[in-house]
């Protein structure tokens, strides 16, 4: 009889406790997560003139880049091989360059090399026009400030007319460039020639 009664006064608690624990039990139904998308910022480099830049043997020219926001580069675009500009007969070459990135030192010249994974860029010979190059996957840091540039790192110690980069033209502008030869030279500013005509877009942090 004993037994009984214990049985009986277990079940009628049971649904007693049950209740108390989902009233006392926060539920959470549904989570969302927001991903916040980076907000994209860029900055053109234009001018009334355009040179034409050949780049050739070891040669690299970079470009500061000083007014975009801290983050991670999207990418840059180029004009190249603008047949308009070659007064020979005959076509471009396919020619293959690699990006160079570097820090600015306090005194506004190029610095160290920014380490990355090598980013090289074929440009076919029968192409013409503005070229983005996507930069996102090789997570360069722009902290405010940061030299881009181009170099061919070919053999030979003159201009390659088969190949051209758009550039600004013009002492009055305010963009500095800096160029060399090789890397055991030093850097020399560039004077008529004052920056690529380049689009830089950034994912400010």
């Amino acid at each position: 009889m004993k037994k009984l009664l214990i049985v009986l006064a277990v079940f009628c608690c049971i649904p007693a406790l049950a209740q108390n624990m989902e009233n006392d039990t926060i539920q959470l139904k549904e989570v969302l997560i927001k991903n916040k998308r980076p907000k994209i910022r860029q900055t053109r480099f234009t001018s009334i003139c355009t040179a034409y830049e050949k780049l050739f043997g070891k040669y690299e020219m970079v470009t500061l880049v000083d007014d975009l926001p801290k983050g991670y580069l999207q990418s840059v675009t180029f004009t190249f091989n603008k047949k308009a500009s070659r007064k020979d007969k005959g076509g471009f070459e396919d020619t293959e360059i690699e990006l160079v990135f570097y820090e600015v030192t306090p005194q506004g010249k190029p610095g160290n090399r920014i380490d990355h994974l090598q980013k090289k860029v074929l440009v076919p010979g029968d192409f013409s026009g503005k070229m983005e190059i996507d930069l996102a996957s090789i997570a360069i840091r722009n902290e405010g400030k940061i030299y881009i540039g181009i170099k061919k790192g070919e053999k030979g110690d003159k201009p390659n007319a088969a190949f051209e980069v758009n550039c600004t033209c013009g002492i009055y502008d305010d963009y500095i460039s800096y160029a060399r030869f090789d890397e055991t030279k030093s850097w020399a500013k560039k004077t008529f020639t004052s920056a690529f005509k380049m689009r830089v877009k950034v994912a400010a942090d």
